[in-house]
């Protein structure tokens, strides 16, 4: 088997494994809150894939993610009306991403999810924390961003109402 299929398999292979390890610990913990699509997608594209966005800053696979966990955990305990805090949570996670000048999109997702699953145990947000972690430790120590440019320009644009 050649080196490329051997790196393929291995991914795959990675991949699904932490898929299964999701789903097993929120068996053997009666818990929901492990099995997370966001992961899930974020393993695949990074992982498998290799995405270059998704892979350049390593750092911010970990802490883009934990970070806007941590808004939405916040945000769900405020005293308003579900809407206000979706509105709020959004404007903070958008702040925070612009902030640490990442674009990375799951990042919207698990900054949202406290709200959708109306979280109130800081276990979701230590989930996020540990799964992120791991996926970020893995890019390093396989160096899947290795031949990456490490400057990326974001393109920052807002339109509101566009005809275009």
């Amino acid at each position: 088997m050649n080196t490329k299929k051997r790196k393929n398999l291995l991914a795959y292979t990675m991949a699904f494994a932490m898929i299964i390890l999701m789903a097993a610990a929120s068996e053997l913990s009666h818990n929901h809150e492990f099995i997370l699509p966001e992961i899930a997608a974020m393993v695949i594209a990074m992982w498998v894939y290799r995405d270059p966005n998704w892979l350049r800053h390593p750092l911010q696979i970990f802490l883009a993610p934990t970070l806007t966990s941590v808004i939405g955990f916040t945000v769900n305990h405020l005293p308003a009306a579900y809407l206000c805090k979706v509105g709020i949570d959004f404007i903070l996670i958008m702040a925070c991403l612009r902030l640490i000048q990442s674009n990375f999109a799951p990042s919207l997702a698990t900054g949202l999810l406290p709200l959708i699953t109306d979280g109130h145990d800081w276990k979701l947000v230590l989930i996020i924390f540990l799964a992120t972690l791991i996926l970020m430790l893995v890019v390093i120590f396989f160096r899947m961003n290795a031949s990456l440019e490490k400057k990326a320009q974001i393109h920052y644009k807002i339109r509101i109402f566009s005809c275009v």
